[in-house]
């Protein structure tokens, strides 16, 4: 005998026009603290209790986010009486009464979401996920009923804006027609504790640009204070691409190398803890970035995959950041490798030094990512990445007046491209670039 399970689905205006929205794709796009997970769960219900054996996807940008918030959130929302099963390896589980069974993904390894049929799938927190992880997600959405017919698959996003990126680009003003934004301000949420939002605003030190984007759900740049202009940016946007994912998603390939092209390639090394090493590897002629490697692998192991990587493009030249530690290493492991080209300086050495201060010629960080931002608003640069998008939209002028990332953000992807851009200006590229290299068995280990 069926189990009848009742359930009673409430929240304020916003939150009921994406219980109740048709649309094929949702964002929900509000302040912290409005609620978003708990409806996103609460139409995760009305999906699966209207369409009995349909399966589902929820994803989190880690699994810590998704064990401290999303899964506790879909445990006090979700009816015990619908979970028939609970798994946890690999990854969590929930087998459903109404024959289905919700995947919970982390989304920072988005290759790992492949191999089964769902009909919907909610993001949260997805402006912290990756591109890949939306088009892999959409990619699973083909499930069909015992009867062979297709669900009416849905995928809803719920998510506090924090920055330009691949959520602004599909629903923002040039979103397709059957994509749909909603947005709310923590100020619209009448069920929250009562914690005081201007007391809350005060503690954070937001600006009045923050408070719009943190609070009032809004999609906002840090003008005044963000080196890239937002203008630039919407337009950037328009020419990210989903990337050919290899090595664990690590390595990301947005054209493949034509013979007779020349590239050039910079490389942000990580040494502060959370840092991510990043390669680009750009056209010469165009501006166009062609690849990129973003890991947090070791210094050693991320010199690998650069040797690999650069050897596919025709051996360019590549400028490593050697400022600390971690560019010492992956310039040293380049040369054990014998790459044959990597940048040197006026005074040959290897590698492209970040100073705060340079006498002319020379270029200091400001200068470097002045002119990098003047590449960027002519486009000159043709940037592929979502992700740096996000960056460029969080790097901002401090109170000393360095631009660098806001805090919890990261810059990684603005400086590897900022030091490519200026390698490309300074080093001549000629017609032996594309040289015969005799390859060191060990880069393949």
């Amino acid at each position: 005998m069926a189990r009848k399970i009742e359930v009673n689905l409430e929240g304020y205006a916003q939150q009921v026009r994406v219980i109740r929205s048709k649309s094929e794709e949702i964002a929900f796009v509000a302040g912290v603290r409005a609620g978003k997970t708990h409806v996103g769960a609460q139409k995760m219900i009305e999906r699966l209790l209207t369409h009995p054996g349909a399966s589902a996807i929820v994803t989190a940008p880690s699994y810590r986010v998704m064990e401290v918030a999303t899964l506790p959130t879909y445990d006090k929302v979700f009816p015990a009486e619908l979970i028939k099963t609970r798994r946890t390896r690999p990854y969590p589980v929930w087998g459903l009464h109404t024959g289905g069974q919700i995947h919970f993904f982390s989304t920072d390894k988005p290759e790992m979401i492949v191999g089964f049929e769902v009909a919907f799938v909610h993001m949260d927190e997805a402006s912290l996920s990756p591109y890949a992880a939306y088009v892999n997600c959409k990619k699973r959405m083909s499930q069909r009923d015992k009867n062979g017919k297709a669900y009416p698959h849905q995928l809803w996003v719920t998510t506090t804006p924090r920055q330009l990126n691949w959520i602004y680009n599909e629903f923002g003003p040039d979103a397709p027609k059957e994509h749909e934004l909603i947005q709310a301000s923590t100020r619209d949420n009448v069920f929250r504790d009562e914690t005081d939002i201007e007391e809350y605003i005060r503690k954070l030190g937001l600006s009045e640009t923050e408070t719009k984007q943190e609070i009032e759900g809004n999609f906002e740049i840090l003008a005044g204070d963000c080196l890239f202009r937002k203008d630039s940016l919407d337009a950037q946007l328009k020419n990210c691409i989903e990337a050919e994912a290899r090595n664990n998603g690590w390595v990301l390939i947005y054209k493949d190398a034509v013979v007779g092209a020349r590239y050039v390639a910079g490389a942000d090394c990580a040494d502060a803890r959370g840092d991510f090493n990043n390669l680009v590897i750009q056209d010469t002629q165009t501006g166009d970035e062609v690849a990129e490697i973003y890991t947090d692998a070791p210094a050693d192991k991320f010199a690998l995959m650069c040797f690999d990587l650069l050897g596919e493009y025709g051996n360019p030249v590549c400028a490593p950041e050697r400022n600390g530690t971690a560019g010492g290493i992956v310039i040293q492991k380049l040369r054990d490798l014998g790459y044959p080209n990597l940048y040197k300086d006026d005074k040959q050495r290897d590698g492209w030094y970040t100073s705060t201060s340079a006498i002319p010629p020379k270029v200091d960080r400001y200068n470097m990512l002045k002119e990098y931002e003047e590449a960027v608003r002519l486009r000159q640069t043709i940037i592929r990445s979502f992700e740096a998008i996000g960056e460029m939209s969080t790097f901002i002028k401090n109170k000393l007046g360095k631009y660098e990332h806001l805090q919890g953000r990261k810059d990684d992807r603005v400086m590897a491209r900022a030091i490519t851009w200026q390698v490309r200006k300074v080093k001549p590229f000629n017609e032996s670039q594309f040289i015969s290299v005799k390859r060191l068995a060990t880069s393949y280990a």
